[in-house]
């Protein structure tokens, strides 16, 4: 039987998989910016 999803369940999920994303997101720049400044450093 498949679970019957309820719209408090949409609201608990967004709520929970907004800040994930967002922080993934935000991980990412980070890390992308972290690596560009490395190879720049390395470079000169």
């Amino acid at each position: 039987m498949p679970k019957v999803v309820k719209k408090n369940d949409i609201k608990t999920f967004t709520f929970y998989f907004l800040p994930v994303t967002f922080f993934f997101t935000f991980a990412q720049k980070i890390s992308s910016f972290y690596i560009e400044e490395k190879n720049r450093k390395n470079i000169i």
